[in-house]
């Protein structure tokens, strides 16, 4: 057996911080290696040593096998840990590691090649006789040749992807060729791989998965397993264990298919098999092995009181497991929420940015790399934080979530929070009436509710709070500032509304016949408690460059002064409008990946234009109306910020 009493963390955010916090316990010293984006990141902060990969390009800093192990070397460490994502499932740093007497924290490299490449494991699969989707692979000639032989919708997947990454839905053989490209495209820029495959798309699945741990000793048990159904662009968003899907019967059968899978292909440390269901989980099919640990880890960890990453590291250590199957026992359920920087109104478009204001529900699990108010890279995934809600059974986990989230509070950037609130309380949500495409179906519905949840809350109070918030934090009186005499009017304009508080004394308002009173005000920081009308209200509010945000009542709200919006009025000139209706802008930060057009080409409305890539995600800018390109203002790989000029259109 070795002792790991040093290991080196080749990743970022929540997860590096996970593996420290466990480490510690374990007391395991440990390195943290960060980009100078992440100079100031909570991973960073808790590791014994922390070392600057000096650039934010993933290709020279968090990908770079040679410069990890330079550092792992340089600090004596004695092993790595990939977490998930990145280098977790690369063979190269399995075997950089071995090369140089580094103990690597998971499965052998020909395990992982194996299971990792989504092709190979296909064929392997079949081999042990696991249930299979039909697929077909090959290069893109072929594919495209063969395809005929199946019905579409058929799935385009990275042939090394994982993480929702590198997959497409195809619908019509017209949109094949390009979807394709796109894959093969994201699947290099990701997983250094671009082969990719095709499998028969099925409609209305659930996602089920099983966690495994193996030892060297030939040991492997199952942790039982985790409904991922919940998802938004192939990315899992929620995640329960146990599934709530399966029965006794069919839990045995894909759990006894995972621990075989395991077997068959000597497997050593944590990983997950995932499998597909039919819509009432009587049937499975193998997806895919992750050699790795999973994001929604934590969800296993609460109904089995099983820590998977001391587990990891003691079986890199040489340890056996302490446990057999018929020690584990589930015990209640979890549900994993997972937060984004997204805006769930345009598409879940990734929203990076600064947090400015930060406030984490108490009293539940939260995994996070986040603390206080700081910046979201578009260079990383878009992924906040993890919210873990544990209960005696389903309906108490998702009422803990419910009120959890009620209470976390993200300011600064959009995110996907109220969406998630909203999901929850769904009828077909709460009685189990799910599949993969569960977001896309009631993505309106979820919407649509969040949008009347707003409409329904009485706007002059949120007018009141940020009044009385700018009124004390210039350390003016109100009544010095509202009095009888003069100025006992004030206006603002709260989204595309104007609102006009009318004082009647010192704590009395009115706007047009109502009539409110406010008392008990007190002020921390960016959040306001005051007492209107006998009712307790509380609300964070946040000064931006353009307005305000208040975030109330699990809302946001943006409110202009008078003077603000009169002075902003300029932009509603239509001249200066059509003007910049020529310019196609940036929606996001990020890179430039693929310009379609040139220079003086006609374009129609709904063509492709341009390919921007954020937060691990392409976003595809297409025409508003028929024109003519007149100037391309970017080149391919270039970065760009929010609202660069890309192209101008004439």
């Amino acid at each position: 057996m070795t002792n790991l009493s040093k290991i080196l963390i080749t990743n970022r955010g929540e997860i590096a911080v996970r593996i420290i916090k466990t480490a510690n316990a374990l007391n395991i010293k440990t390195v943290a290696v960060f980009s100078p984006a992440d100079s100031e990141s909570l991973h960073v902060k808790l590791a014994t040593e922390a070392y600057n990969l000096e650039s934010n390009e993933l290709s020279e800093s968090y990908l770079n096998i040679e410069k990890l192990v330079k550092i792992a070397l340089k600090t004596q460490c004695l092993a790595v840990h990939a977490g998930y994502g990145f280098l977790s499932e690369n063979p190269k740093l399995v075997r950089a590691c071995k090369e140089n007497n580094l103990v690597f924290i998971g499965p052998d490299a020909k395990v992982m090649e194996l299971m990792g490449n989504k092709v190979k494991a296909r064929e392997f699969i079949k081999s042990i006789q696991v249930p299979l989707v039909e697929g077909i692979t090959g290069s893109i000639e072929n594919l495209l040749q063969a395809c005929d032989t199946l019905e579409y919708p058929l799935l385009i997947k990275a042939a090394a992807g994982g993480g929702g990454k590198g997959m497409r839905i195809v619908w019509k053989s017209d949109d094949l060729k390009l979807a394709l490209e796109s894959t093969q495209r994201e699947a290099l820029a990701y997983f250094g791989d671009s082969e990719v495959f095709i499998e028969k798309y099925i409609e209305n699945p659930r996602h089920i998965e099983v966690q495994i741990l193996a030892d060297n000793f030939g040991n492997v048990i199952h942790l039982f397993e985790r409904e991922c159904s919940i998802q938004r662009r192939y990315q899992k968003i929620i995640e329960e264990a146990p599934s709530p899907t399966l029965n006794a019967e069919m839990r045995k059968k894909i759990t006894n298919a995972a621990v075989s899978i395991a077997l068959a292909t000597n497997y050593v440390n944590a990983g997950t098999i995932e499998f597909l269901t039919n819509a009432v989980g009587s049937e499975f099919y193998f997806l895919e092995m992750n050699t790795r640990i999973q994001v929604e880890h934590p969800v296993t960890e609460m109904i089995t009181g099983i820590d998977i990453v001391e587990q990891q590291i003691k079986i890199a250590q040489g340890e056996a497991l302490t446990f057999s199957q018929s020690d584990i026992k589930l015990l209640g359920h979890a549900i994993e929420c997972r937060i984004y920087a997204e805006n769930t109104f345009q598409n879940f478009m990734p929203s990076p940015g600064n947090i400015e204001f930060y406030s984490a529900p108490q009293n539940i699990r939260i995994d996070s790399a986040i603390e206080k108010p700081q910046r979201i890279e578009p260079f990383y995934d878009p992924m906040i934080s993890k919210i873990i809600a544990f209960g005696n059974n389903r309906k108490n986990a998702i009422n803990q979530m419910i009120s959890s989230l009620e209470k976390y509070v993200v300011l600064g950037l959009e995110t996907n929070i109220s969406y998630l609130n909203e999901l929850l309380l769904l009828t077909d949500f709460i009685e189990n009436n799910i599949s993969t495409h569960f977001c896309t179906k009631h993505n309106e519905l979820i919407l649509n509710n969040i949008k009347l949840k707003k409409q329904k809350i009485d706007k002059s109070i949120p007018v009141l709070m940020f009044h009385l918030f700018q009124t004390e934090t210039n350390k003016k009186h109100l009544w010095q500032k509202v009095q009888f005499y003069e100025n006992r009017e004030k206006t603002y304009k709260i989204e595309d509304d104007f609102i006009t508080l009318f004082f009647e004394n010192k704590n009395s308002f009115s706007v047009k016949e109502k009539k409110y009173h406010f008392e008990n005000l007190t002020i921390y920081s960016n959040q306001i408690n005051v007492q209107v009308n006998n009712e307790y209200l509380k609300a964070q509010i946040f000064n931006t460059y353009e307005d305000h945000l208040i975030h109330f009542q699990n809302q946001f709200f943006k409110v202009l002064s008078d003077k603000k919006f009169y002075e902003n009025s300029i932009f509603e000139n239509q001249s200066i409008r059509k003007q910049a209706d020529k310019n196609i802008k940036s929606h996001i930060p990020g890179k430039v990946i693929k310009i379609y057009v040139q220079e003086n080409q006609e374009i129609k409305e709904g063509e492709s234009l341009i390919i921007i890539e954020s937060m691990k995600m392409e976003n595809t800018i297409k025409a508003l109306s028929n024109g003519k390109v007149k100037q391309i203002l970017v080149s391919e790989n270039q970065n760009v910020d929010k609202n660069k000029i890309l192209l101008e259109i004439e």
